[in-house]
């Protein structure tokens, strides 16, 4: 089945924090933080780690990572994927178009 493409509307950018969402004025979690800041309660290796995590999110392409007051959050038209901090590792979550264990269409 072909997919009919379509086109899709620019993305609205929050002038208070730099987000960029689907549509004006969409709600999140409006801030400007930084990851060595929701990292600080964290070992020294965990933040280092998360470091790595987010060049490879960046290498994805045209990703935005935006650090929160209690979670990273990682969008390019929508969030995708995200970690949240902890003392000694932090917990990783993506979205995915299809179960981790389906194949590839």
């Amino acid at each position: 089945m072909a997919r009919r493409h379509r086109t899709l509307k620019p993305l609205w950018t929050c002038p208070k924090c730099g987000a960029r969402l689907v549509s004006k004025n969409l709600w999140h979690s409006c801030g400007r933080f930084t990851l060595e800041a929701l990292f600080a309660s964290s070992e020294p290796r965990v933040l280092a780690l998360a470091k790595r995590y987010v060049a490879i999110l960046r290498s994805l392409g045209d990703v935005q990572v935006i650090p929160q007051k209690t979670r990273l959050v990682c969008v390019a038209r929508v969030r995708f994927a995200g970690l949240v901090p902890r003392k000694d590792h932090f917990v990783a979550g993506f979205a995915l178009h299809r179960p981790a264990n389906a194949p590839a269409q």
